[in-house]
């Protein structure tokens, strides 16, 4: 999935001019996001992070509430491998939140970035703050969160990380190894997942993107897994469903289409096959195909 962060109604519509002098909009922060869901993780791209007004920039990566009699740890380790433990910035290679009351755990692997923020508060809040229909009641709860935090005026950034459910220590100590950022900018986010033989991409604007094997021109989405066999197993979906085609190029050996869902064409091309898939009137949905 990938998300490009615009202005809401009220900020375009100021600046065409549509709203009176006297009210007062503000416009959003900046940011090019692409989620990458694999088998034990999910993979995070974020490109382009800012603020073009200039204004402090909060990214949040997680939060979790507990309640307040709740045992939770926080452990991890720093990029230089020594462990760390508690709360605070650090360039952190990865982090577990662990809540022994409730036998639950999610692990954060980061793969690039600023160094995130780690909190963990005890706060109160009304019922009433949630929803006024609410009664004002109060809720207290342990509250934690991972951020990265952008001071005011400072240059764009990304950042790269992976969510994984359920973790132990010792598969967060491994679970960078499979993984790969292949691209994570505002034209393109990709991801590469060795142990799953799968390549996945997001493009966002007009022009030819490259990653790994795969070349696709303008924007798309697409999923590439080989087997074990050799075979390719591909899936292609324009998600700004405005697009009459999609077409991919498979750098490598020319290959066929063994099965292909209606609307997909499959070619040879020098250096590779080109696989072209019709979307109009497809509204984001995916097309496969298994090549060989």
């Amino acid at each position: 999935m990938g998300l490009v962060q615009s202005d809401d109604v009220a900020y375009a519509a100021k600046q065409a001019g549509d709203l009176p002098d006297d009210f007062v909009v503000y416009r959003n922060a900046d940011a090019t996001k692409s989620w990458f869901l694999f088998d034990d993780e999910i993979v995070v791209l974020a490109a382009g992070v800012g603020d073009a007004a200039g204004r402090a920039v909060t990214t949040t990566l997680d939060t979790r509430i507990a309640a307040p009699s709740d045992t939770l740890a926080l452990t991890g380790r720093l990029r230089g491998g020594a462990p760390w433990s508690g709360i605070g910035t650090a360039p952190l290679a990865w982090l577990r939140y662990a809540n022994a009351t409730r036998a639950a755990s999610v692990g954060y692997v980061f793969l690039d970035g600023p160094p995130p923020t780690v909190t963990l508060d005890t706060v109160t809040r009304s019922r009433r703050a949630v929803r006024l229909a609410n009664p004002d009641l109060p809720v207290t709860k342990q509250l934690f969160a991972v951020t990265v935090e952008r001071s005011a005026g400072v240059p764009h950034t990304s950042m790269a990380y992976a969510l994984v459910p359920n973790a132990t220590e010792r598969q967060l100590g491994y679970a960078r190894r499979p993984l790969a950022v292949l691209a994570n900018t505002t034209r393109l986010q990709a991801v590469a997942h060795r142990g799953l033989r799968i390549t996945a991409l997001n493009a966002f604007t007009p022009g030819t993107h490259r990653a790994g094997r795969l070349s696709v021109r303008g924007p798309g989405s697409v999923l590439l897994r080989e087997t074990r066999d050799g075979a390719l197993a591909i899936a292609v979906s324009d998600p700004t469903t405005e697009r009459d085609t999609v077409s991919v190029v498979i750098r490598g050996r020319r290959m066929r289409a063994v099965a292909a869902d209606d609307g997909v064409r499959v070619g040879r091309v020098p250096g590779g096959t080109r696989i072209v898939v019709t979307t109009r009137h497809a509204y984001g949905r995916s097309f496969t195909a298994t090549l060989r």
